[in-house]
């Protein structure tokens, strides 16, 4: 089964997806929340795809557990994207760390983006953000190394950590400030950009749940050859967040937008009833 639903671009955040397997080096991005716990034992797992132009897209994946016998992961649905119009691939390549590969089905899309702009265009709000696809295996390579997640009910903010892998090839983790507005989780920082951010990565809280996956990287494609504007996440208690190409006195960088757990939960009951 596969289902696809109506896309609203409003404004367009870039996607994080990345073109190269990763070194077996880490680059530590951000780590200024002592608090975060880092599960120095997870397995990452990548999604790798090549469309009908040769072009290879490469992103993140996360395994959830079993569901009527098969192995379900969870990734976004732009990396299995195949072409104009709104067509998508029917398998995936699922690689663990240790470049183990295994065909995976997918069996369901959701992408949605609904974003509101200013009168100006410097400010946005976001409404939804949903971009999934459920993948199935039948049967795993042995060995073939999985960490399961949970998945989190918390929106509390805080701070979360999320793993991937770098435009320059490098993998790379990190601890992030996190804050909700209504249901809808954003990633933020201080001191980098969230070129370093990756479709598909899993973010956890300091339990080792999932909050959310990675959509979207925190620039704006935006004038002349589609160049990157860094956006800015102004918290303040009490009101709505706010995303500008304006930094305030108390703007944090946006390092990424996430699609929430929430809808992680609807695309799998919407994939396999009650039995999720």
């Amino acid at each position: 089964m596969k289902r696809l639903s109506t896309i609203f671009i409003i404004i367009l955040i870039t996607s994080c997806a990345s073109t190269t397997i990763p070194k077996d080096n880490v680059h530590l991005v951000y780590s200024k929340y002592p608090q975060c716990s880092i599960i120095e034992d997870y397995n990452p797992l990548q999604v790798s795809q090549t469309n009908e132009s040769h072009e290879k897209t490469i992103g993140s994946a996360f395994y959830i557990g079993v569901i009527n016998g098969k192995h379900i992961f969870i990734t976004n649905a732009h990396l299995v994207f195949e072409r104009n119009p709104n067509k998508y691939f029917s398998y995936t390549n699922l690689i663990d760390k240790n470049r183990v590969s295994v065909r995976a089905h997918v069996v369901n899309v959701k992408e949605e983006r609904l974003f509101w702009s200013s009168r100006k265009g410097d400010t946005y709000f976001s409404e939804k953000i949903a971009d999934l696809a459920v993948l199935e295996v039948t049967d795993l390579p042995k060995g073939f190394a999985t960490t399961k997640l949970n998945l989190s009910n918390s929106k509390e903010n805080g701070v979360a950590f999320s793993t991937g892998i770098n435009y320059s090839n490098q993998k790379w983790q990190g601890c992030f400030g996190l804050i909700h507005q209504r249901n809808h989780p954003y990633l933020y920082s201080e001191n980098t950009t969230a070129t370093e951010s990756l479709s598909g990565s899993p973010v956890l809280d300091t339990q080792g749940q999932v909050i959310g996956i990675i959509t979207s990287s925190g620039n704006l494609l935006n004038g002349y050859k589609n160049r990157k504007t860094q956006l800015y996440i102004t918290i303040e208690e009490g009101k709505a967040v706010i995303i500008s190409k304006k930094k305030r006195q108390n703007s944090k960088m946006l390092f990424a937008i996430l699609t929430p757990t929430i809808e992680i939960r609807n695309i799998l009951k919407e994939t396999y009833g009650n039995v999720f």
